[in-house]
């Protein structure tokens, strides 16, 4: 009996090993995560919104057909969650329980019919990227236009492609497809480009630049200079990386585990 309650001590240890098993935190799948600096969660599926954490009783969701599909969630902001509806050119903003806080914000009525990516600024407002005529441009709250970059592809010669976009430390991080992670100020001016694989998003902070791949988990150290990958073991449909948590998402639950 002790032979056997140590072999299958071994196995649960292997699996642990070689796939991430966390807490189930919601029992359906979502088509992406994000997770917020105090560690709240929350799934989008479609045109809905589903937030928990550990210090919630219960989960919350918000939902709306009116604006279509949720393409993007940036939860910089805790208290002032940013969500873009790109088929619908709107943008509005939810407080800390998901109710409607400001919004909506028709992009395409401003004169940005092809934005397609936003962030939210840490000097109020957002940032969006313009594909028609492949500009960087940051709002205020009442949609007036701040800074303005110019077209950054007739600048640089490239094609560009926006994957993701964040501020952090009053910079702006845009990850381009096949073009690495370019690094703004907060008046729009390129200070640095980095060499940066292309993954559905990107984490940042003091010392690292973060993103999964399909299989694969990326740091960029900025101190050095250097990209390290390291695969991920897991039978997830998909894995998202939070700056508490791992989070895998299957076709019919959520699981995370701390990092």
């Amino acid at each position: 009996m002790l032979v056997l309650k140590r072999i299958k001590a071994f196995f649960i240890f292997f699996l642990g090993a070689s796939f991430v098993l966390g807490q189930c935190i919601l029992k359906q799948t979502a088509e992406t995560l994000r997770e917020d600096h105090l560690g709240n969660w929350y799934a989008i599926y479609r045109n809905t919104i589903v937030k928990g954490g550990a210090q919630m009783p219960r989960n919350q969701e918000y939902s709306t057909f009116q604006y279509g599909s949720i393409s993007h969630l940036d939860v910089q902001n805790p208290m002032a969650l940013t969500v873009f509806y790109k088929s619908y050119q709107a943008v509005i903003q939810l407080d800390n329980v998901l109710a409607l806080k400001f919004g909506p914000l028709y992009l395409d009525k401003l004169g940005y019919p092809q934005t397609e990516w936003i962030c939210t600024s840490q000097l109020k407002g957002i940032w969006i990227y313009n594909q028609a005529n492949s500009e960087l441009i940051r709002l205020d709250e009442t949609g007036q236009s701040i800074v303005k970059t110019g077209n950054l592809a007739q600048f640089y010669n490239v094609f560009l492609e926006p994957v993701y976009m964040v501020e952090y430390g009053l910079k702006l991080f845009v990850l381009f497809k096949d073009s690495g992670v370019w690094i703004f100020d907060r008046f729009g001016a390129r200070l640095k480009k980095i060499p940066f694989p292309t993954t559905d998003g990107i984490l940042i902070n003091d010392q690292t630049i973060e993103g999964c791949g399909s299989r694969y988990r990326y740091s960029y150290h900025l101190s050095t200079n250097t990209l390290d990958s390291v695969s991920i073991n897991t039978r997830s449909e998909k894995f998202y990386l939070g700056p508490n948590h791992f989070f895998e998402i299957f076709k019919d639950s959520v699981c995370r585990t701390k990092r």
